[in-house]
């Protein structure tokens, strides 16, 4: 293993053409984690890295679940933007002494919980087919706010490896059936697709070319 640092921000329910509004330059991608993933295979792969370091995680939700040893673990659903100082800080801090082989984890649930800026404020799970309004605005506003936090991170990163990616996408029934990520909307091509954000110059693909992708590799 190189002795670098390494931080992976994972932008949970990033849809992939969405993934331009982070406005990340250059981009950076989490390489081997396949079309059709999800929380569970992200962190698996992540397993696979067999770090040697310390690993420190700033998450809300699913992952709270790992059973890492070694792993100091922050609870928040906003890490990006609650924890911001925080995170810099052990970023900074492993700069000046020179430390390497740390792994800082960041799983934010901004986008995610994009219906909490929508006027009935309800749960997708709650909407009984019926999208609000303004919900597809209000995610792409935390989108674009997610990429602002994000940049703001990246300042202190300079001798840093790193990666921003997400578990899944988000459905807003533009098939006709679905909407979030859950029940009928693991059926549907707009989820449950890793949308990983491509390297520099890589171009992003459309739900229509990633449906395409899965089928021919399912086929």
């Amino acid at each position: 293993m190189t002795s670098k640092n390494r931080m992976v921000i994972i932008v949970d329910s990033l849809r992939y053409d969405c993934a331009e509004l982070l406005d990340l330059k250059p981009c950076w991608i989490l390489p081997t984690v396949a079309l059709g993933a999800h929380t569970a295979d992200v962190f698996r792969e992540l397993d696979l890295w067999k770090w040697e370091g310390p690993k420190i995680m700033f998450t809300g939700g699913w992952p709270l679940k790992l059973s890492w040893p070694d792993v100091q673990l922050h609870s928040c659903l906003y890490p990006l933007a609650e924890k911001q100082d925080e995170i810099s800080n052990i970023i900074a801090k492993s700069n000046s002494l020179n430390k390497d082989n740390v792994l800082l984890i960041v799983h934010d649930y901004f986008v995610h919980n994009y219906f909490e800026q929508v006027d009935d404020g309800k749960s997708p799970r709650k909407w009984e087919g019926k999208v609000p309004e303004h919900a597809f605005a209000a995610y792409r506003t935390r989108c674009i706010k997610t990429g602002q936090m994000i940049r703001e991170l990246l300042k202190y990163t300079m001798n840093w490896d790193v990666y921003v990616t997400a578990d899944h996408g988000e459905c807003f029934c533009e098939d006709g059936i679905s909407y979030h990520h859950g029940g009928l909307a693991n059926k549907s091509p707009l989820v449950y697709q890793i949308p990983i954000i491509g390297i520099k110059n890589a171009p992003i693909l459309s739900f229509t070319q990633l449906f395409r992708t899965q089928k021919q590799c399912t086929a």
